[in-house]
């Protein structure tokens, strides 16, 4: 992290740093020309809570963010509580998916190692081990079948 995309539409380079410590996701923006210099804060599309290792992915015509919730508390020991969020644009409103939380609880693969990425029509997000609080191991987890 963290997490860098390029908005070919609108030729700015877009970032979703960790921010966690500020209870809060943000996205910042900078212009194709100025790029790795003059971020500027565009979004915060998911204010007011603890995330960490939050990602996106474009898939069938939008981007799927993949981000873990924390709780209140230690990090060591701390279960995670992975959300699902959809949208067109990552400085647009982010859509909480309708089953999300798809993760609760989990310290096994409740957490992302990394950012997903599309194979065929799949995606595949990586998930740290935390159970031990992290770098144990890292699994792949293939997403199949995603909709609105």
């Amino acid at each position: 992290y963290p997490f860098i995309h390029f908005n070919e539409e609108r030729r700015v380079y877009q970032m979703i740093p960790e921010t966690n410590e500020a209870s809060d996701v943000r996205v910042y923006e900078t212009a194709e020309e100025k790029f790795p210099f003059g971020w500027a804060l565009k979004h915060k599309p998911l204010p007011g809570v603890k995330f960490v290792d939050t990602a996106a992915v474009w898939h069938s015509d939008r981007f799927w963010i993949y981000t873990t919730q924390l709780k209140d508390g230690p990090l060591s020991g701390m279960k995670w509580t992975m959300r699902l969020y959809h949208t067109k644009d990552l400085s647009d409103s982010w859509i909480e998916h309708p089953k999300s939380p798809i993760l609760v609880s989990d310290d096994k693969i409740g957490r992302s190692a990394g950012r997903p990425v599309v194979h065929g029509d799949s995606i595949y997000r990586f998930a740290q081990d935390g159970t031990n609080f992290h770098d144990r191991g890292v699994s792949v987890l293939r997403t199949v079948v995603l909709t609105k």
